[in-house]
């Protein structure tokens, strides 16, 4: 008791101390280590683990953490965890935030054996400490004997593990070095010709177990850090994952940017075969489409079927959306079998499929008032048109500027009432989507000029006379201010 209460009092009263640390000495307070760019790889190299707090002092979350860090640095002493804690003042070196990824303040990274992992738990001492002491363990284990890979294999709910020759393989320290980055899945390795037979591949060494698909993946890329992180990422979801608020940052951070989406009552009896007609084609693409299910049970999920147009008596429906460049969405139309969801796919893949863009419903009245109401089934229609100027002001239901600018739209289309080649229009884009958005930003509005197509960016202020002179000036003498669509 009087040793722990020692350890105790001195953790707390280490005040602005120095510590030596191979080339030169480093200052402390409260038992943390004070680091800046001139000491900070030395402290990271000498260190087999220490604990960087990355913080300005201006910021509040830094504020709140700097006592729960004393604490954390306290009780790491106190129960012999061998970590050294250390702080760096971020807001002063740049430099180095950047080439540690240490973007948001505090940002605590551990360094082990050189290599950082970030701590993304409760920012209390209690969460730090109980995290530090679980990394404080060999990055990698070596499996001697085929009944300790197989214990390996089955106790594990996902385990990485390299099955390799002998020990002078340059792809066995790689993989050793990559392990480091990595909280989880743990990482194995074995020698041994009988696991390797067992529970190997015969042309990739590396092989990741879990308890739930099918079990095995083998790794075929080049082993290197990004690589394996790719895998791993990929491989820790199912292969049919739900979409949720706890796994949504998991998938949208992954490599893949393409999304089959399987929206499905959980009530619903057919759910679990539509699952495992699915299950096939998500092992097939798994490394160019995620397959997600969405259950529409949940009222948190609506705001997602309204993206699709969907409604509950839909379901179950199928659609694809991608976040890469030119991406869309697509839905697809026919009924749910083994045989349609091949061919969606197979359009998909070939870019034979057509866009889904939301379109709210066309009013019969929209060209019956001075200001014409679009909707995304007919705006090119109207807007491609040859013989006609169209006014359109982009609009939002959240807008505080559209609203200004749609009262003076009426008036603008009461000045233009009589001119059949002029027309003034507006469209809501949050109800209707376009293929190419033509807007930047709303309250938007343009001129499709009539004759050569051409649209031009009016940037005004929202004034009567001003819009009137634009409007004049663009239909007969074009604008100095061109966009082509």
């Amino acid at each position: 008791m009087f040793q722990d209460s020692l350890v105790l009092l001195l953790a707390t009263f280490l005040i602005f101390i120095t510590v030596p640390i191979s080339n030169g000495e480093i200052k402390t307070e409260n038992g943390i280590i004070v680091l800046d760019k001139n000491n900070f790889e030395n402290a990271i190299s000498v260190n087999e683990y220490i604990l960087v707090m990355f913080y300005a002092s201006w910021c509040k979350a830094s504020q709140e953490m700097a006592p729960e860090y004393i604490k954390a640095a306290e009780h790491t002493v106190k129960l012999n965890i061998p970590v050294k804690l250390a702080k760096i003042e971020a807001s002063e070196e740049k430099e180095l935030c950047a080439k540690h990824d240490a973007f948001r303040f505090p940002s605590l990274k551990l360094f082990r054996r050189g290599t950082s992992l970030e701590y993304n738990g409760q920012r209390n001492y209690k969460g730090i400490v109980l995290w530090l002491k679980n990394q404080v363990r060999p990055a990698v284990r070596e499996l001697h004997t085929v009944q300790e890979t197989t214990k390996a294999v089955i106790d594990e709910n996902m385990v990485i593990i390299g099955f390799f020759p002998h020990p002078s393989l340059t792809q066995l320290k790689e993989f050793v070095k990559i392990a480091d980055s990595f909280e989880h899945p743990p990482f194995a390795y074995t020698f041994d010709k009988e696991s390797r037979a067992q529970f190997g591949n015969e042309s990739y060494p590396i092989v990741l177990y879990k308890n739930f698909d099918y079990n095995k993946a083998v790794f075929e890329e080049e082993i290197t850090l990004e690589n394996i992180k790719n895998f791993v990422k990929i491989e820790s979801l199912p292969l049919i994952a739900e979409l949720n608020e706890k796994t949504a940052d998991k998938i949208f951070q992954g490599q893949v940017k393409t999304f089959l989406l399987l929206f499905v009552s959980k009530k619903d009896p057919t759910t679990d075969g539509i699952s495992q007609l699915l299950k096939p084609f998500a092992q097939e693409f798994r490394k160019k489409i995620a397959f997600l299910s969405i259950n529409t049970d949940d009222r948190s999920n609506l705001d997602i079927l309204d993206f699709f147009n969907l409604q509950l008596q839909d379901m179950p429906t199928i659609a694809i959306v991608t976040n890469n460049k030119g991406g869309g969405k697509y839905k697809m139309d026919t009924p749910i079998t083994g045989d349609n969801i091949k061919q969606f796919l197979q359009d998909f893949n070939a870019k034979r499929l057509q866009k889904f863009l939301l379109s709210e419903e066309l009013s019969a009245n929209w060209n019956k008032s001075d200001v014409y109401i679009l909707a995304g089934s007919n705006f090119a229609k109207v807007t491609n048109d040859p013989l006609v100027d169209v006014l359109v002001l982009f609009h939002g239901d959240e807008c505080e500027k559209c609203d200004v600018w749609s009262d003076l739209l009426y008036t603008v289309g009461e000045n233009y009432r009589t001119r059949s080649d002029i027309i003034i229009a507006k469209i809501n884009v949050d109800v209707n989507e376009f293929d190419r958005n033509p807007y930047r930003k709303i309250p938007a509005v343009l001129l499709y000029r009539k004759g050569d197509n051409r649209v031009i960016v009016y940037k005004g202020e929202p004034k009567l006379k001003n819009i009137v002179q634009f409007i004049n000036s663009a239909s007969e003498e074009g604008s100095t201010v061109k966009e082509e669509l």
